[in-house]
């Protein structure tokens, strides 16, 4: 039986990093970013509520405070509509159904559009 474990001096140049590549690796690799993008977030968040509290005051504050949690359940409905949906892409794309996965994907892109609408209008309406 041949061993079909591919090291980095036997991949093939068109192979992607993730058949490949040690777990360990491609955990720091994708987990990096990920982690300064939500470290860059979080301090968003606290410059945002220490301009406001210095600006507006405590009713500010209070204000941001309750529209901050609709806020995240609004974006995390859209990141569960669009992860949905690109699954949803994949799958139909590798059964060779285009048409499936066009009509897929757009329904997923309108879904969170839609949230996303949700979350605008919430915040500026309060």
């Amino acid at each position: 039986m041949e061993n079909s474990i591919k090291t980095a001096a036997q991949k093939p140049a068109d192979t992607n990093i993730l058949g490949y590549e040690k777990i360990g690796k491609l955990l720091r690799i994708y987990a990096i970013p990920s982690i300064v993008s939500m470290l860059v977030n979080a301090l968003y968040n606290i410059v945002d509520q220490i301009f406001i509290g210095q600006g507006i005051g405590y009713l500010g504050t209070g204000a941001t405070n309750i529209i901050f949690p609709l806020t995240i359940a609004f974006a995390s409905f859209s990141l569960m509509l669009g992860d949905g949906a690109s699954a949803y892409l994949s799958l139909k794309l590798g059964r060779g159904q285009k048409e499936e996965a066009a009509r897929g994907a757009g329904n997923g892109i309108l879904q969170s559009w839609e949230c996303l609408s949700w979350d605008i209008y919430s915040e500026y309406s309060v």
